[in-house]
């Protein structure tokens, strides 16, 4: 299913920004590690880093996943790559996304059984059956699979913004750049952050 790989080749491969996602990932890392008094430093603090990597990581991603499309233009729309670039995306997070939810309510349970005491109420944290649901349809997001569901999200979004720059603003900037900016403002009206 996944042959010709049509929207991952290695020239869309930027080994530079591929290292800043993994320096917004470290990020990430060291803040959780200093909000559990884990310091990767003895007297750094460096729990307020984590949302700038996020952003960090999000924003490269986002970039990296939209390159093919413009780059190949109108090709890289057809059934093919479509549906390549789909399944692409399911099994480089969703098979993993189940493994660890069904450890959370296995760790739960055993949590429950066993009587033990943790903060979060399971290992990695609690988790039932509905919850376990919610999650698998990308409904919720707790602890650290709140990014899951927006990531899934991005990735249905995805072509069709890529469709709008590659179909009808390809050669305007002008239209582009009015594209770009209702969107930007129409994420911060519907979708704002606190």
């Amino acid at each position: 299913m996944l042959q010709g790989r049509e929207l991952s080749d290695s020239r869309f491969q930027i080994d530079a920004l591929d290292g800043l996602r993994g320096l917004a990932v470290l990020m990430v890392f060291v803040s959780h590690a200093s909000k559990n008094n884990m310091d990767l430093l003895p007297g750094f603090d460096f729990s307020g880093i984590g949302k700038g990597g996020v952003y960090l990581f999000f924003l490269l991603s986002s970039f990296l996943l939209t390159l093919p499309f413009l780059e190949k233009g109108k090709s890289a729309f057809a059934i093919r790559p479509m549906v390549n670039y789909g399944v692409r995306r399911f099994f480089r997070i969703y098979p993993l996304f189940v493994f660890y939810l069904l450890s959370c309510v296995l760790g739960t349970w055993l949590v429950a059984y066993f009587d033990i005491y943790t903060p979060l109420g399971g290992i990695p944290f609690a988790l039932n059956w509905s919850d376990f649901f919610a999650h698998l349809l990308l409904q919720k997001g707790y602890s650290v699979t709140w990014s899951i569901p927006v990531e899934f999200r991005y990735y249905f979004v995805l072509p069709l913004v890529a469709a709008l720059y590659v179909f009808i603003a390809r050669a305007r900037l002008w239209l582009a750049l009015i594209i770009s900016a209702v969107l930007i403002a129409g994420t911060q009206v519907f979708w704002h952050t606190r």
